[in-house]
Formats: C-alpha cells, sequence, structure tokens
C-alpha cells in the first residue's frame, strides 16, 4: 500500500503475467499434442527435412536418400583424378554382395524422434522453442568398412599416389 492505497498497475502486471503464463501453458500443450509420436519442426538429417513427419515417414525418405547413394556411389577425388565407390560391393561370385558403407536409418529416424523429448523439462523447452525457428541438424551414423575402401582408393589411385617422403636436410656448398 501507497498511502493506503493499493496500486491497480501491480495488480494489472500481475494479471497480465498469469495470463502469458497460462497462454505460453495452453501452447505449449497444443504444440505437444500437434507432434504427438511426430518429429519437431526444422529437423533435418543432411539435407532432409524430417518435421511433422512420423518414425515411419522418416525412415521411408531416409532409405531413399541412402537408395541414390547407393546408386551413385561415394565420389572421391585425387589430384585431378576420381573415383566412384558405391556402398554396396557385388563379389566376384555374383550371387553376393556387401556392404562397405552402412547408414543406421533406424538410429537416425528415432534420434530425430527423441529431439526435444529428452526427459529434463527445460531442455525440452529449450529445443523445442529452438524447433520452431532454426534449422537442427542431426547427424547419422554410419558403419565404414575401412579396409576394403583404403584397398579399393590404393588400386584406383595406384598411378597417380605420390607417398609422403620424410623431409631431408641436403647441404650442398656452404657459404663462406
Amino acid at each position: 500500500k501507497i498511502n493506503g492505497l493499493k496500486p491497480r498497475w501491480l495488480l494489472a502486471i500481475a494479471i497480465i503475467f498469469f495470463i502469458l503464463l497460462l497462454s505460453a501453458g495452453a501452447g505449449l500443450i497444443v504444440f505437444d499434442s500437434l507432434f504427438k509420436n511426430r518429429i519437431y519442426p526444422n529437423v533435418f538429417i543432411g539435407n532432409l527435412n524430417l518435421g511433422g513427419k512420423t518414425v515411419a515417414e522418416a525412415k521411408r525418405l531416409l532409405n531413399q536418400a541412402v537408395d541414390k547413394i547407393n546408386q551413385r556411389g561415394v565420389i572421391f577425388s585425387y589430384k585431378n583424378f576420381e573415383t566412384t565407390i558405391t556402398p554396396v560391393i557385388a563379389s566376384t561370385d555374383g550371387d553376393l554382395a556387401y556392404q562397405i558403407i552402412n547408414f543406421d536409418i533406424d538410429g537416425a529416424a528415432a534420434a530425430a524422434l527423441r529431439y526435444g523429448r529428452s526427459g529434463n523439462f527445460l531442455i525440452n523447452l529449450k529445443n523445442k522453442l529452438l524447433a520452431l525457428a532454426v534449422k537442427k541438424p542431426l547427424p547419422i551414423a554410419l558403419a565404414i568398412n575401412r579396409e576394403e575402401i583404403i584397398k579399393i582408393l590404393t588400386n584406383n589411385f595406384a598411378k597417380t599416389y605420390e607417398p609422403a617422403e620424410d623431409a631431408q636436410l641436403i647441404i650442398t656448398k656452404l657459404p663462406l
């Protein structure tokens, strides 16, 4: 009380604060219900926007992208020469094929759904707010057969490969 009167502005600020708090809570509830069992907006793996997708839809998109990579291969360049390695290699038998690059599609789709759903309320709130405004890139795990890739690259770049040499100090003439 100031001079026996309650300041009306203090009451008005308190009412506005509680209205904003209730509105934010209601917005969060609506946001969560809109994205129940769906990936939050602006969640990307590579250039694929998985926002609003279910896990099954995300897996389908990721499988399509991996199929393109399997068809086109991965290009490696060295000294103006290029070679392409396909993630799936056919064996000499012709009947068998094996992967030298394997993408964890299931894990990537599950991680995209878990974004903003970690169990920690404050971190989740931050991630949900960020999902509305900022692109969130997530990685996809790879399993590679390093030895096979090195063997292929060594064979394809055999003509241009120059192994590194240790530095040497050669003195031909001492100045006097």
